[in-house]
């Protein structure tokens, strides 16, 4: 469910497809295992160490929360059996809710389904 090597991550990054919401820029790729599955940038700049661990946890529980969401949109916009790996990138922000982190993952996916199944066509 997670990235976790940073040979992952670069190939999302080099996928070059992003989206910003709010103080998340999330960037995808398809996947070669038809799953999804997510990692995280949080870098200094975000707080203490602190701030940024509940930032992740916040993030993670976003993201379980809303796998099914996720993975609606995904399967509708690039097709059943494919999948995205997301590295979701934090920029410094105020504290915000789960929910709020939710909108915006939810969000960003659907952009980024739409802008996979463009390219596929």
């Amino acid at each position: 469910m997670r990235l976790s090597h940073a040979r992952q991550f670069q190939r999302v990054y080099a996928a070059r497809t992003s989206v910003t919401r709010g103080a998340l820029r999330v960037h995808s790729a398809l996947s070669a295992d038809g799953g999804t599955r997510i990692g995280l940038s949080v870098p200094r700049r975000v707080g203490n160490n602190v701030a940024r661990n509940r930032v992740k946890r916040l993030l993670r529980e976003a993201f379980r929360l809303q796998r099914a969401a996720l993975l609606e949109a995904i399967g509708a916009a690039v097709g059943a059996g494919l999948g995205l790996e997301l590295v979701v990138s934090v920029h410094p922000h105020a504290p915000v809710p789960l929910a709020q982190y939710e909108a915006a993952l939810v969000s960003a996916v659907r952009e980024l389904g739409r802008t996979w199944a463009a390219r596929k066509r």
